[in-house]
């Protein structure tokens, strides 16, 4: 779905849902503390300039349309009504999923 930002600039919004996977991803985590933020013991916060480098890898329409609907499966798991997540078996193997389409993709950037 396509929308404009404050500035009236095009995006769509199953992109953000493609970037919240990526940076929400234990290889990306690993890789902005490893490079960036392991200094910083008292309060690690990701700046504007680590996150405009972080490496996006290039994907087909379909990888990055699968990548989306976990997502969204993802976030509305977390979204659910009342203060306890219910995060059942099929909600792990659907992280996992993710996790591993995530690191296959990131591993085909450096073959």
């Amino acid at each position: 779905e396509r929308q404009d930002d404050r500035k009236g600039r095009p995006y769509y919004t199953d992109d953000l849902y493609f970037y919240l996977a990526l940076l929400n991803s234990r290889l990306l985590r690993q890789y902005v503390y490893v490079l960036h933020t392991a200094y910083k013991w008292v309060q690690p916060q990701i700046e504007q300039h680590v996150l405009a480098r972080i490496p996006v890898p290039i994907v087909t329409a379909r990888e990055k349309q699968e990548v989306i609907a976990r997502a969204k499966l993802l976030v509305q798991a977390c979204s659910a009504p009342g203060t306890v997540v219910e995060w059942n078996e099929d909600m792990q193997n659907i992280y996992e999923e993710q996790e591993r389409a995530l690191s296959a993709l990131y591993n085909a950037l450096m073959c």
